[in-house]
């Protein structure tokens, strides 16, 4: 399913599907467009377009009125009726320890394209900042859906910070600045 404290919002056709149809009864919701220069203008469920990706405002049925989850959502096509949503972002979610600013968004691409580089299939992933050592930088968890076998890990390594590096070329500015590791 597709939800958050504030509203049950949608659920999957079929067991293991990442996109979800939108539950209209679930709660009332607006979806402000991504690319939108008004970001004030929302659009009702009937106004949405397959392949655009909106923000998601809700009003649940407890009286939470007009609420920015601050979730990011693709139209993937429609169900009957009903828009069918993939989850693609939480917005304003950015790592920067350098002023890199690396939004959640640059960084489930390079995992999509290092798993296709690498040919490592990736069941989830994590990543946080460390500021501990110096210079800082990055830590990421990546649960590959079968054991990586030990003298591929540097190209594994390589190959994410270069995907990561091409997603956002500003972190590799303050790589190669020595502001981070």
């Amino acid at each position: 399913c597709y939800a958050a404290s504030e509203s049950f919002m949608a659920v999957a056709r079929h067991m293991g599907d990442t996109s979800y149809v939108l539950l209209p009864d679930g709660g009332f919701y607006e979806f402000i467009p991504v690319n939108a220069q008004d970001e004030t203008k929302t659009l009702n469920i009937n106004e949405l377009e397959v392949g655009e990706d909106y923000e998601v405002v809700v009003t649940n049925l407890s009286g939470f009125y007009r609420y920015r989850i601050r979730d990011v959502v693709k139209v993937t096509g429609y169900y009957n009726e009903t828009p069918i949503l993939k989850f693609i972002y939480r917005r304003n979610q950015l790592l920067s320890l350098a002023g890199e600013k690396t939004s959640e968004e640059a960084i489930r691409w390079a995992i999509e394209v290092f798993s296709r580089d690498a040919k490592v299939d990736v069941n989830d992933y994590s990543i946080f900042p460390n500021r501990n050592d110096s210079p800082m930088h990055y830590t990421i968890l990546i649960e590959p859906s079968e054991i990586v076998p030990k003298e591929k890990i540097p190209f594994c390594r390589d190959t994410f910070e270069r995907c990561l590096i091409h997603a956002n070329p500003t972190y590799g500015e303050v790589i190669r600045n020595g502001a981070l590791l």
